[in-house]
């Protein structure tokens, strides 16, 4: 499986590219980066790029503390 380019990643998310952005996150199995899963949280609670999903973006949030971000 490839690794996530995180580089690609954070220039989708600050160019407001939000359904792109989540498009390739889920694209992953496992993402590992705290900051993609917080980014990917704030995505799923404000339904930026994706439907909003208050229980996903939860997920998420959780998954980015347990990697310290």
């Amino acid at each position: 499986m490839a690794n996530m380019d995180l580089n690609h990643a954070n220039e989708l998310y600050k160019s407001e590219r939000y359904k792109e952005y989540m498009s390739y996150c889920l694209s992953f199995e496992e993402i590992e980066d705290g900051e993609a899963l917080l980014n990917m949280g704030i995505c799923y609670f404000y339904g930026r790029g994706v439907g909003k999903d208050i229980e996903k973006a939860k997920a998420c949030f959780e998954k980015a503390t347990k990697k310290d971000f």
